[in-house]
């Protein structure tokens, strides 16, 4: 039995991405993927859980730490076209992934608290292990560097991809994942 908390936590932390719009996936998906079920979501790309597995007995969440990862080459390709100032250094991707990784901790915290689950940080008998992470980011127009104005228009902001791992804490065994 799902419960039902936690998916309107999975749905929200998916739609705390969707400001991230990325293009259609070529392949269609898998039904099945490391043993997890497809389920249709309203608020999330691919939610896939594992048959049978019932989420009632949990009451509290180990995070674990979060991740974000810009795309391949993202730092190189931005910089492409820009001199000078305007070029962004890897401590400055850095630095943008290291606020990245805190924000969405803190944020997914939040979530999780508001939604009845109680942080811990060791594994219970009945606590989940989540995975939280980002990848992919890849910002269209991200602010220039300047003394001056700025203005930068952009269609889009960009795009990413937001995975959400449950697992139960005590075996690590894989109980669903959501992917937007």
């Amino acid at each position: 039995m799902i419960h039902a908390p936690l998916i309107r936590f999975i749905a929200a932390g998916a739609a705390f991405a969707a400001f991230l719009p990325g293009p259609a996936a070529s392949a269609k998906p898998p039904t099945n993927w490391d043993g997890l079920t497809q389920i249709r979501a309203k608020n999330v790309d691919l939610l896939y859980l594992r048959p049978g597995a019932d989420f009632r007995q949990y009451k509290a969440i180990v995070l674990d730490p979060t991740e974000v990862a810009f795309k391949k080459d993202w730092h190189k390709d931005i910089n492409r076209s820009r001199r000078g100032a305007a070029r962004y250094s890897e401590a400055d991707v850095r630095r943008a992934i290291d606020e990245a990784q805190v924000k969405l901790r803190n944020t997914f915290e939040k979530r999780f608290q508001e939604t009845g689950f109680q942080l811990v940080t060791a594994p219970a008998e009945n606590a989940l292990r989540v995975f939280v992470g980002v990848a992919n980011v890849n910002v269209t127009a991200p602010e220039i560097k300047s003394h001056g104005i700025n203005r930068v228009y952009s269609d889009q902001a960009g795009s990413a991809t937001l995975v959400v791992e449950v697992r139960d804490s005590l075996s690590g065994e894989l109980l669903g994942r959501a992917v937007d």
